[in-house]
């Protein structure tokens, strides 16, 4: 009987042991398996590794101010000096902290980013526009390579988006993953070393529309931009159909050496033979021992010939009828001559002529001569006020004849 109370004792006592470690495991698994991205890139050239969420954990009180979203921070890296015609790269690292797959979008370079930077691997096709898929707490690494094709400093913005902190969608109403880190962004920047030649805007010159036998001259400024000394051999214009372009002042330092953030400029002399289209094109080559610009530096040359600029004298209105007027009076009407020309007219005579009848019955009452000193800009007009005086009763017209 005494045997039989402490067994049930010590069932009961196991029982509620039992119970007690259920509630604890149901507790734990009320949180839904959510991913989580972390980030980690060398800020410089042998640096020191940083990554995001240690980042944002360090800076969280700037980070966080307000009663709204946090802030994200940014990376930022520099794969440092480039050689020419090389290839530079930064190792990025994207870790899943979390406990569901991690779901990388292509990494995108952002608007005005160089053109000089690509991934590797690159992008990947696909339908979803996914890179990769990260398990949990699992790793990958790619590249954002700097190719030493153009000289001169680079910058790049890249964004990645990832399904960060995503819950499935039966998880309780009360669990709060915390705000998703996406996007994330990471400048990257970069220098092609070297002798190397920047053209300073505008890379081109487009002279636009230019009066035939007239002539324009553009400017192109270049700079060293590089971290050694660039020489400066020659420029010419290398591609030249129409023979419009010429050579206009060169100025270069004394050597034509150019140390590094140091200038130079070419001035091109355009003087269109034909009216376009189409229009005219050319090329400037510049020589210099940039290894990225070889056998030359290339500017492109535009041009489009348009008819000379001339004074069009036009009278408003262009017929003045003066009906029916009595032997004796007279009536007078206004005609305004206006310059719808691009230059200057010079006003030299107005003239009668006799189309019907007696054309002396018509003169000229205001805004008489002496036409030489007028000249109408463009755009200005003079007023004539040409006035009927019958003599007869027959039918009379005049012609009136403006002269510039």
């Amino acid at each position: 009987m005494v045997n039989l109370r402490m067994t049930r004792v010590v069932i009961l006592l196991g029982a509620m042991s039992l119970v007690r470690c259920n509630c604890s495991e149901e507790i734990v698994s009320a949180d839904p398996d959510v991913p989580q991205i972390d980030l980690c890139v060398a800020s410089a050239p042998g640096g020191a590794e940083v990554c995001y969420d240690a980042y944002k954990k360090e800076h969280q009180a700037e980070l966080c101010t307000g009663t709204e979203a946090c802030l994200l921070p940014e990376l930022t890296a520099n794969l440092g000096r480039v050689a020419p015609n090389e290839t530079g790269s930064l190792t990025v690292k994207v870790k899943n902290l979390g406990s569901a797959p991690l779901k990388l979008k292509n990494p995108v370079s952002a608007p005005g980013s160089s053109t000089r930077f690509r991934l590797n691997p690159q992008e990947a096709p696909s339908i979803d526009n996914l890179y990769a898929t990260i398990p949990a707490k699992g790793e990958l690494s790619f590249a954002i390579e700097l190719r030493g094709t153009t000289c001169g400093p680079h910058s790049g913005r890249f964004i990645l988006e990832s399904n960060d902190a995503e819950t499935p969608a039966n998880h309780a109403a009360s669990f709060n993953p915390g705000q998703p880190d996406t996007p994330i962004y990471l400048n990257v920047q970069g220098l092609v070393g070297g002798a190397c030649l920047c053209a300073l805007p505008p890379s081109e010159l487009d002279f636009g529309s230019v009066p035939l036998e007239h002539n324009k001259t553009k400017r192109f400024t270049f700079e060293s931009c590089g971290d050694e000394t660039l020489t400066f051999t020659s420029a010419t214009i290398g591609v030249d159909p129409a023979l419009v372009f010429d050579m206009g002042t060169v100025q270069v330092p004394e050597g034509n050496t150019l140390a590094p953030g140091e200038q130079g400029s070419v001035d091109v002399i355009y003087t269109p033979k034909t009216l376009a289209p189409p229009p005219d094109f050319g090329e400037l080559h510049i020589v210099t021992n940039s290894p990225t610009a070889q056998p030359y530096f290339l500017v492109p040359l535009t041009g489009k010939g348009v008819p000379r600029p001339a004074c069009n004298l036009q009278a408003l209105p262009s017929t003045a009828s003066f009906g029916q007027v009595d032997q004796g009076d007279s009536r007078p009407r206004d005609i305004r001559l206006y310059n719808a020309g691009q230059i200057a007219c010079r006003l030299f005579d107005v003239t009668r002529t006799s189309a019907q009848g007696d054309a002396t019955q018509f003169s000229v009452t205001a805004g008489d001569p002496p036409y030489s000193g007028i000249t109408l800009q463009p755009d200005a007009s003079h007023t004539l006020t040409l006035t009927y005086a019958p003599t007869s009763g027959d039918f009379a017209s005049a012609i009136f004849t403006a002269t510039s």
